[in-house]
């Protein structure tokens, strides 16, 4: 099989958050805040790579990141329906990882209306007891 047909996606990681609200037994972040990504520049950021004419890349994988990227819902909405309204020169996908503890209500309800065009992986730690154990319950 050749692979050189199968698109380059270029990864692009945005930490909008250095807050979580659980507190894992395992968590790499040690150094959380309440720092936050502002708007102007995380779409600085994707519109540098979004605009790029080049052919290093095919497409863009925009990955918001955090803590639980959720807690800035805010930023994640205004970011993404901005850029959801404009036209691009590369393809692009959102996709964000969460414990899922925030999705309900408003945010639940806006990821279901954009499920075809933001991703979404849920963390979870092996079997019921293991991930209780380690997300404090």
């Amino acid at each position: 099989m050749d692979n050189s047909s199968k698109p380059v996606r270029k990864v692009i990681s945005l930490t909008i958050t250095q807050s979580c609200n659980l507190a894992c037994t395992y968590c790499y972040e040690r150094c959380k805040s309440k720092n936050e990504m502002q708007f102007d520049t995380a779409l600085s950021i994707i519109e540098r790579y979004l605009n790029n004419p080049t052919d290093e890349y095919d497409e863009c994988e925009i990955d918001l990141f955090g803590g639980e990227p959720f807690l800035n819902f805010t930023l994640i909405k205004k970011l993404c329906e901005t850029v959801w309204s404009r036209q691009w020169k590369k393809p692009y996908l959102f996709f964000s990882t969460t414990n899922g503890s925030l999705v309900h209500g408003e945010i639940k309800t806006w990821l279901q209306k954009n499920k075809n065009r933001f991703f979404l992986g849920l963390s979870l730690d092996g079997t019921q007891s293991m991930h209780d154990r380690n997300r404090s319950n």
